[in-house]
Order: C-alpha cells, then structure tokens, then sequence
C-alpha cells in the first residue's frame, strides 16, 4: 500500500516531512521541515499528520521558524491510542510553537456504538479527514483541520461531539471567531468547515443535527467583500506605469509585468495564466487553451487580445520549462505555481 503523503520512517520512527518553498529556504536554513510525530505505528502517524502540517504552514506563512518540536507532544495531536513500547511524556511542551490543548489518548480502532465520551472532536476529524482525503486539495483539508483546532481550543477540556450544541456553536462564532478580528468572509470559510465535519458526522450517524447551520453570513456577496472593488482607470494606469522589479526584485518583477498586462487583457486568472504551457498556445489562431481552472467551465479556448499577442509569442520563445510562464516555483499544499506570483503581487500592489 502507498504510504501517505508527508509522511517519512527514520529508524521505525515517523516523522512529518514538508518542503520549504525555494524563497524562503534562505530564511528557514534549510529545504525541508522534518518534525517527529512520536510514534512508531504508521497508522497513528496517519493521523496525526493532517494538524502538524496545518501548523507548519502557519510558521512558513508567517516566515517563521520552530525553535523546537518536542516529539512527546506530538502525541496531542491525535486521538489514537498511544502504542505499548512507546514512552510516556515527559515535562511539557506548553511553551512550544505548536501549543495544542491535552487531549487523553483514545483508542479508535473499532468505531463505538451509539453515542460516547470517547468521541471527541479531534478524533472524529481524523476520521472525517481520512475518509475525504483525496477528493479535496490539500490546502483544503489543512484548512478543515485548522478550524476545527480553533474550535477546541475554545474549550479547557476535551469535548465529545454530540454534546456540541447550537448555543455552544454559536457562542464560539460570536464570542471568539467575530471577536478574533477575521474577516466575515474567513469566519464563513471556518464555519464552513466546521459544518462539513458535522454534516459527515449526522451521515455516520455520530450526532443528530448540525449545529454549525446558518451560523455564517452566506448573504449577498457584494455586502461581504464590500471592501473589494474595481481598480479607477487613474489606479491601473499607476498599477502599469510601475516598475515591479523596483519592488519585488528582477525574478518576479518581469513575470509581474507580463502578467499584468495579460490579465487585463484576456481576464484569465492568475492561476490560469501560470498554469499555462506551451502547447497551450495555439499560435495559427492566436489563442489560448486553458485546461484547467477553478470551475469545470474555465476551459476553454482564449482569443488573445492583439496587444498582448506579442507578450506570449516572446514567453514562448524564451521558455526554457515547457511553461509559458518559465522559471516558477510551486508553492502551498497542493503546489500552485501561482502560489508565490500571488504573494509577490500583494507586496507590489
């Protein structure tokens, strides 16, 4: 069987293995992130492996580094029962960079009849993680298993799901989610989570109902990002008489510059527009074929605009990777080329 993804065997020991992203290896010191899951049972390291990732994506997108992972604690990030010849704990790990309430160690190899005290949060989210893992991006399951910490970590003890009430649910949403200072539109992405997990739990046949329902604002779109707008012709005359590669330095400036121009021009999205190979280019039509894309509907054929004809013509000649956009590194859970691009564009913009 394919042992999963980030997951790497050191002496019978497992151990969460991440990438760092090329731009920041200067910073972090080194290529990869390797961390122990305390434990010599591939099954256990299975599922703890989903919020260890999560929160090593929250130190290298805040450009930080761990000055330590103590591998006793890693058992608190999984619901499993510790195995026989593993030690026990010793001190504590409350001053880590991956604090994590304590949660007794559960054994979850035979699922329990009926309600009970041992289904708790994070053992259920393992289970909910390992049954949809692989019909959801990888950036969307850390996302699922970051919310739902959130969530547990709003409590001092550790709680079984069906005791998750309405009342429970929406204290959280209005005394600590809203209060956090998250956007409504991050609230929504949380709570939707959340509400995933409890929809999976109702079909299993855990909980009765989903407390998480209608607890978000899903209203009009517009009123929720009302602080998005459309540039003024004066700001994209300012956005392209600038000069990215005064901001962002010369690799990314030039592939900002283009890329602007090209995103005006055709209205591809940025990830589509990096996604693009050379093959994509239909040169006797002067179009664009974008295989993929957000929705279904994204692929299609793109007539390029004149203007911006001869911007692909000369990222065609000069690629050098098969990608008309040459020289990217992928980023992020699911590596999207445009991953870095994006945070580029953030500071330049």
């Amino acid at each position: 069987m394919r042992r999963a993804e980030y997951l790497q065997c050191r002496r019978g020991r497992w151990y969460v293995r991440l990438r760092v992203p090329a731009h920041l290896v200067p910073l972090v010191g080194q290529q990869h992130l390797v961390r122990s899951l305390d434990t010599d049972s591939e099954a256990v390291a299975n599922g703890r492996r989903w919020i260890a990732l999560s929160l090593l994506w929250d130190w290298i997108g805040a450009q930080t580094v761990s000055d330590g992972w103590e591998p006793a604690w890693a058992a608190g990030l999984t619901g499993f029962k510790r195995c026989s010849d593993e030690p026990r704990p010793k001190g504590s790990a409350a001053n880590s960079a991956f604090e994590h309430p304590g949660h007794e160690i559960r054994h979850t190899r035979r699922a329990p009849k009926g309600r009970s005290e041992k289904d708790t949060i994070l053992i259920m989210m393992e289970r909910w993680l390992g049954e949809i893992e692989g019909t959801q991006k990888k950036q969307s399951l850390m996302q699922h298993a970051l919310a739902v910490k959130e969530f547990t970590e709003s409590h001092t003890q550790k709680i079984a799901v069906h005791k998750v009430n309405r009342l429970k649910a929406g204290t959280y949403v209005s005394d600590v989610l809203l209060q956090s200072g998250v956007s409504q539109k991050t609230a929504n992405r949380k709570i939707s989570s959340l509400s995933s997990m409890w929809r999976w739990l109702i079909k299993r046949g855990f909980v009765e109902d989903n407390p998480w329902q209608s607890q978000g604002s899903f209203g009009n779109a517009n009123k929720l990002d009302s602080a998005k707008r459309a540039y003024t012709s004066q700001e994209l005359i300012y956005l392209l008489e600038a000069n990215p590669i005064r901001v962002v330095g010369q690799r990314y400036g030039t592939v900002l510059y283009d890329l602007i121009r090209l995103g005006l021009l055709t209205g591809c999205r940025i990830g589509e527009l990096c996604e693009l190979r050379v093959d994509d280019v239909i040169i006797d039509q002067q179009a664009l074929r974008i295989t993929c894309g957000k929705t279904k509907n994204s692929r299609r054929i793109m007539p390029v605009h004149l203007l911006a004809w001869p911007i692909i013509q000369r990222r065609v000649a000069s690629s050098t990777d098969g990608w008309v956009i040459s020289g990217l590194t992928p980023g992020g859970p699911d590596g999207k080329r445009s991953w870095i691009v994006v945070k580029r564009f953030t500071t330049f913009r």
